[in-house]
């Protein structure tokens, strides 16, 4: 039997999601670490993501690396179909937001000095959000370790 990991969370875009997660410690950029054709990680500093899809996962990363080039991508992503089911982050990054609320990808915060998501979940996990309706709402993260 799988084990099972609860972690309260935030809700800043709402969304109920139920997928596989890819995780990284690092600080994640989607413009500078995603070919915006296919949805795969094409940077090569990127060992544990390198050559793996977002379409459709759970993006955990603690932080997003800041650019205004973010949030068109993000929306971009979305439109055409291959963006990430949802990301799982520390801090919230404005831009990173936005992108988010303009294509429509659920985001959550976890807090750092109480859960480390990237500590937690493993690339592979299933992922289970759930929670309120509203930006700011309570919700958790259920993890089924693989």
């Amino acid at each position: 039997m799988a084990e099972v990991i609860k972690i309260p969370c935030k809700v800043i875009f709402p969304g109920e999601i139920d997928s596989t997660a890819l995780v990284t410690k690092r600080n994640f950029a989607f413009f500078a670490n995603v070919d915006p054709a296919t949805g795969v990680c094409n940077d090569p500093h990127f060992t544990e993501l390198y050559g793996e899809s977002v379409v459709g996962k759970v993006m955990v990363f603690n932080a997003a690396k800041s650019s205004t080039a973010n949030c068109t991508f993000m929306y971009t992503m979305s439109l055409r179909g291959i963006a990430p089911a949802a990301l799982i982050t520390c801090k919230l990054d404005p831009i990173q937001v936005m992108g988010n609320i303009c294509g429509e990808i659920p985001l959550f915060q976890v807090d750092l000095e109480k859960y480390d998501p990237s500590e937690i979940i493993a690339k592979g996990d299933r992922v289970v959000i759930t929670g309120g309706r509203n930006c700011g709402d309570p919700g958790e993260i259920t993890v089924f370790k693989e």
